[in-house]
């Protein structure tokens, strides 16, 4: 079996001179190479195995692969960004934490504040003081936050997880780059190998 593997971003010419000069070496007919966007598979077995159930004398077949082998790349101007944005982000959602009613005492009636669900008075000297209540009732556990922060907190927590997300397939892509794997030969027999330029 005799393959050829190029980076991602090699041009279907690129990969037709090397099979060109690879039929020329070993006096086999010449065939245009067919290349295959998708599917993208996950490593170079599975790349050879999609090859080999697709080869015919019509051309020779290239797929992209994950290259398992390859050295990782630096890291993308957008990846950077991301992790900047995500620092960010992390800030503001650590705020959650903070004990709301002690830093926004004056927006009560006399220091006291009333659970949306039980009626319980509380009074905001106490909200995060060691062993007593920080955002949630104590009677009834429900988070006494105003609804507008609530909401907020959970559009930057849905804004933080597609960024996480995305930085992740970044990272992965990055880790994995893409190559063309081209079947020139499925027999077995030895012929002569032409490197890639």
């Amino acid at each position: 079996m005799k393959l050829i593997t190029a980076t991602g971003d090699t041009t279907q010419q690129a990969l037709q001179a090397c099979a060109d000069q690879w039929c020329k070496a070993n006096h086999t007919p010449i065939r245009p190479i067919v290349m295959h966007e998708a599917p993208v598979l996950d490593s170079t077995l599975d790349a050879i195995d999609w090859l080999a159930d697709h080869d015919d004398s019509t051309g020779f077949h290239a797929v992209r692969y994950r290259d398992e082998y390859s050295a990782p790349l630096d890291p993308s101007e957008r990846e950077l960004a991301l992790d900047q944005k995500l620092e960010k982000l992390r800030d503001r959602l650590n705020q959650r934490n903070e004990p709301y009613w002690k830093h926004h005492a004056d927006d009560t009636t006399d220091g006291m504040v009333t659970c949306p669900h039980c009626r319980s008075a509380l009074n905001t000297a106490y909200c995060g003081a060691r062993n007593s209540w920080r955002n949630h009732c104590p009677v009834c556990h429900i988070d006494m936050r105003p609804q507008p922060m609530l909401d907020q907190f959970d559009t930057w927590k849905h804004e933080y997880l597609q960024l996480r997300d995305e930085r992740d397939q970044l990272r992965y892509e990055r880790h994995h780059p893409t190559s063309w794997l081209a079947l020139l030969d499925s027999t077995r027999y030895g012929a002569a190998d032409i490197q890639p330029a």
